[in-house]
């Protein structure tokens, strides 16, 4: 599958310590580190990369899946960017996670997200993309997102 891992700008109008120092993505980083090696996958990160999301979309012919991680500085941007590449790529799956989703998903309502991912992505991540691989989208949206029984179980 075709994965792109987005970090957001921060909006002109805020302050954030990104104005200060600019740090790498781990979120994304992390996710990619858990995920199967059978993905192409690429961390756009829009504090550093000024190329128009639309150019990103149409270079990688099809993707099958946005994952955004964010703040709640972040939601409108997400969302526009999510509208965005619905527009461009219908058939492609958006995904939100990260803090402000895990505390307020509702905050990401709309008909251009598809998935937020509320807690444990690093946990659940790789059995989200299976279940979109095999066009399980549904069961995803049912997915709870609750941490294994068992720590070993986590690691498999």
């Amino acid at each position: 599958m075709n994965i792109v891992l987005i970090r957001p700008a921060t909006p002109k109008k805020c302050v954030s310590l990104s104005d200060v120092y600019i740090t790498e993505p781990f979120e994304l980083e992390y996710l990619y580190s858990v995920l199967e090696k059978d993905h192409n996958v690429i961390i756009v990160d829009f504090q550093i990369v000024k190329t128009p999301v639309e150019k990103i979309i149409e270079d990688l012919k099809k993707v099958d899946i946005v994952c955004f991680s964010g703040y709640v500085i972040h939601v409108d941007i997400i969302k526009g960017l999510a509208e965005k590449i619905k527009r461009i790529s219908p058939k492609t799956h958006i995904l939100v996670g990260g803090i402000h989703a895990e505390w307020c998903p509702e905050d990401f309502e709309t008909p251009f997200i598809d998935i937020v991912v509320k807690r444990f992505a690093l946990v659940s991540f790789n059995k989200v993309i299976s279940l979109i691989g095999e066009g399980k989208i549904d069961e995803v949206r049912k997915y709870d997102f609750n941490l294994p029984e068992k720590k070993t179980d986590a690691l498999n």
